[in-house]
């Protein structure tokens, strides 16, 4: 037979704490493998800037307007191995007007995080890579609407989502300075 557990005897779960201790954790293992994987490498730390857009969540289930733009920041830190903080971020608006009704809508998103990738050279201008992915996402809709005879309703809620994610890429080299890439997350 089992026996619930009283509820106030447990302590609550916070999340938040535990997933700034998981991407403290997987910032320190990062760093220190990094230092194992370039050992024996003559590689110098190279810095890069990149920019992912892609589909807004709005606009696959049909809502128009919004894009996502993220900001990455490779960073070389040995032959084989790069880590790649980012940054994102989302607005979209819907506004709906009839002769009773008006609705505004409006989405914003926030992203922050870091990827580390481990590279596989295929030749010298082609690389495919593979990784995953950590971050949080922080997110805010409001919902003004008005409709006949005076009525109003607002509505606002936040919410903050923890990223996690698997990545396999490759990437292109037109140049030593110049790629371009794409990857499934």
């Amino acid at each position: 037979m089992l026996v619930p557990l009283a509820r106030s005897s447990l302590q609550p779960f916070d999340r938040s704490r535990h997933m700034r201790r998981a991407l403290t954790l997987v910032l320190l293992g990062s760093l220190m493998a990094s230092g194992l994987l370039a050992q024996g490498t003559k590689v110098v730390p190279g810095l890069g800037l990149g920019i992912d857009v892609g589909e807004s969540p709005l606009e696959l289930i049909g809502s128009p307007g919004g894009t996502t733009a993220n900001l990455l920041v490779p960073i070389m830190i040995g032959k084989r191995f790069r880590l790649q903080p980012w940054v994102g971020y989302l607005r979209a608006s819907l506004k709906f007007t009839s002769p009773t009704f008006t609705s505004n809508s409006h989405f914003r998103r926030l992203t922050l995080g870091l990827a580390a990738h481990y590279l596989f050279p295929v030749k010298d201008a082609l690389r495919i890579y593979l990784g995953g992915g950590i971050g949080f996402g922080w997110n805010k809709a409001e919902d003004r609407s008005s409709g006949g005879q005076g009525t109003s309703f607002v509505s606002t809620e936040k919410r903050t989502d923890r990223l996690l994610n698997a990545v396999a890429g490759g990437e292109y080299f037109f140049s030593s300075r110049f790629s371009i890439g794409g990857e499934i997350r």
